[in-house]
């Protein structure tokens, strides 16, 4: 629910975004999508800080109330620029619920 009310109004604000193109790539924890210029995230997998390989991490949330389990990712990339909503919050935590 929460990722539907930011999606609102993200294309509620976006202008013309909803007509950009749009590209994915869907590589499993080093996925991509843009959104024209309005929008472009990356994920890639959480990193050892020791090593530097590549960590798995999960969450369990045992209500389920936004979600039951999700893998946890670092957002190489997040930018948005669409109209008035401009951020950008690259190399923060990311989840992709199951």
């Amino acid at each position: 629910m929460p990722f539907e009310i930011n999606r609102h109004h993200f294309f509620q604000n976006a202008g013309s975004a909803n007509s950009s193109r749009s590209t994915f790539n869907l590589n499993g924890r080093n996925s991509s999508v843009q959104i024209g210029a309005a929008m472009t995230v990356a994920v890639e997998p959480i990193k050892n800080p020791v090593t530097g390989e590549p960590e798995s991490v999960r969450v369990h949330h045992a209500t389920g109330f936004i979600f039951k389990e999700a893998e946890c990712f670092s957002a190489a990339q997040m930018n948005v620029n669409a109209g008035e909503l401009k951020f950008s919050w690259p190399n923060i935590a990311a989840l992709s619920r199951r």
